[in-house]
């Protein structure tokens, strides 16, 4: 087998995308790339139904260039074409490499966003189901040493087993995309519960702060910090079943903060969970930025809101919470050297807080 049959058809595509950006914004795509991506295309038979008109028509990159200026006049239009002719095969072409073995077959898009897209897949020997999480962006050729810092992090989390934290299986690469292989959970993350049935009971936000607290306190004894705990990745079924999902996302996180902070005028989803030293410092490894945001969920849950605004001491008053918890609470929120060191800590304190009530 050669080379290129050895390649990934996504990091073909990718390439050739990537070319006729350049190629439409007065850059050069190299004759022999285009010449590969088209043939790639036109051969591909599982994305036969996606392959534009334009790549069926234009036989080289000056036919290309040709077809592109005189159907938009500008750069913005150019990479906006671009873009919704050729993501969709690329989208298309990752599906086909997940199952690619046999083994998988791919089901719906179950999920978007937290620097990827989730994927239900079934595994066709074992007859189960599985979800897998495709991540965006793609690492490309510069940045191997953060590709390689992403499975050195994903390493360990074959390594964590708890209840309330999501099963990890495989990873490996499609393209130059990473994946995970995870178990499949059926329910819904905190935010869509709360947007559906409002604030939780005292009762049960202690029971679900007590389970991610004890999840994440795993994680801490064997020297993970998550950096990413906010509603959106803690996931909720029937009995109460809690999963905390998205952890070793280490670069991606860094990223992401080191984005936010660069914005003026912005907030990021997820914002408002995360601890103000991690924001000053989105490289900081310190389990009690997780502390911050167990408890902001903790607020959220009992109020709706999350801790933001002149009105939280009020806020945590009018909470409903008892002493003995609303301290704890108070705790996890404080400032960094007044905040619990880790979830471990939190956890013993709320045991303690749950005998004195």
């Amino acid at each position: 087998m050669s080379t290129s049959e050895r390649e990934s058809l996504v990091e073909i595509v990718e390439g050739f995308k990537n070319g006729l950006m350049a190629q439409a914004t007065d850059g050069t795509i190299d004759p022999e790339l285009y010449a590969r991506g088209r043939r790639t295309l036109l051969g591909a038979k599982q994305v036969a139904d996606l392959v534009p008109r334009f790549i069926r028509t234009c036989h080289n990159p000056e036919e290309f260039w040709q077809f592109i200026k005189s159907e938009f006049p500008n750069y913005a239009g150019r990479r906006s074409f671009l873009v919704n002719q050729i993501n969709p095969i690329i989208e298309r072409l990752e599906q086909t490499d997940i199952g690619s073995t046999g083994q998988f077959e791919l089901g719906e898009r179950i999920g978007q966003g937290g620097f990827g897209t989730v994927y239900k897949v079934h595994h066709e020997l074992l007859k189960m189901d599985f979800a897998i999480k495709v991540f965006d962006p793609a690492f490309d050729d510069g940045n191997h040493a953060d590709l390689d810092r992403f499975f050195r992090e994903a390493r360990v989390l074959f390594a964590l087993h708890h209840p309330n934290i999501i099963r990890v299986y495989d990873t490996g690469l499609i393209g130059q995309k990473p994946f995970i292989r995870m178990e499949y959970f059926e329910g819904q993350n905190l935010n869509e519960f709360l947007n559906n049935h409002g604030v939780l009971h005292v009762t049960k936000a202690r029971v679900l702060t007590h389970k991610v607290t004890s999840a994440i306190s795993h994680a801490h004894q064997r020297g993970v910090v998550h950096r990413d705990i906010k509603p959106s990745n803690i996931m909720l079924a029937a009995r109460q079943d809690v999963r905390v999902i998205d952890f070793g996302l280490g670069v991606f996180v860094e990223a992401d903060l080191l984005s936010r902070v660069t914005k003026t005028g912005e907030h990021a989803v997820g914002g408002y969970y995360t601890a103000p030293e991690l924001v000053t410092n989105p490289r900081l490894l310190n389990p009690s930025t997780d502390v911050y945001s167990i408890g902001a969920l903790w607020f959220t849950a009992l109020t709706g809101r999350p801790p933001a605004g002149s009105d939280l001491h009020t806020r945590l008053d009018e909470s409903g919470e008892s002493g003995p918890f609303l301290a704890v609470l108070r705790k996890s929120l404080a400032s960094e050297n007044a905040r619990f060191a880790n979830a471990t800590e939190m956890l013993e304190a709320m045991d303690s807080a749950a005998s004195a009530t």
